[in-house]
């Protein structure tokens, strides 16, 4: 099972469109189910269980969103409850980035937070 957490609707469609090439490319009977989760549900307490348990057994977990700011802190609190939940279990997290083509000095926190997951 794939598990993604989106921040946007236009994220969402980039996401959609990973996630159909690395399924085509693997041509793997692993992707059985994606499940879809925006920021703001996982805003609510009642979809953030269930979602946290989602992904605690997930085989692959992305992460779409904007690279630049901090993490909402529901985020990051949704992000411990189902890291808990996980234990041992084997499995990839992948980070989606979008940003503006624009010269920076330093990359964004959500940028080095992803690149240091891997």
């Amino acid at each position: 099972m794939w598990f993604v957490i989106y921040e946007t609707p236009d994220i969402r469609e980039h996401a959609l469109k990973f996630c159909d090439r690395i399924a085509e490319e693997e041509k793997s009977a692993l992707v059985r189910e994606m499940n879809w989760w925006s920021f703001s549900l996982l805003g609510n307490p009642m979809a953030a269980g269930d979602a946290a348990r989602k992904a605690a057994e997930a085989d692959m977990v992305v992460f779409a969103m904007e690279a630049d700011g901090d993490l909402p802190e529901k985020i990051k609190l949704w992000i411990e409850s189902w890291l808990n939940r996980r234990g041992e279990r084997e499995g990839a997290l992948v980070g989606l980035l979008s940003r503006e083509e624009r010269p920076q000095s330093m990359a964004p926190f959500r940028e080095i937070i992803c690149g240091t997951s891997r």
